[in-house]
């Protein structure tokens, strides 16, 4: 396996793995509601511009989700570790 895609797996384990259900049902529960709804306008952009939406609301939608999904993992991994690092 090439060293970026290393890195980046052992990011995306690292920054994805919570030690509580409830931070990850956290998580998902905005993620899941901020991507849909910016897939939502998104795929509203796409018919205005191109007609249909079908698969670019497809694509939009999976990476939205997944880039919210890292971002958001990323902030509350930080703060929980910023948090434990001050006690």
């Amino acid at each position: 396996m090439s060293p970026t895609l290393e890195s980046l797996k052992e990011t995306w384990g690292r920054v994805t793995s919570f030690n509580s259900v409830w931070v990850w049902l956290f998580v998902v529960g905005i993620a899941g509601g901020v991507g849909l709804f910016i897939s939502w306008e998104l795929s509203e952009l796409w018919e205005q511009r191109f007609g249909y939406s079908s698969v670019m609301t497809v694509f939009t939608t999976i990476l939205v989700l997944l880039l919210l999904y890292f971002s958001l993992s990323y902030l509350v991994t930080s703060a929980l570790h910023n948090q434990e690092d001050t006690k």
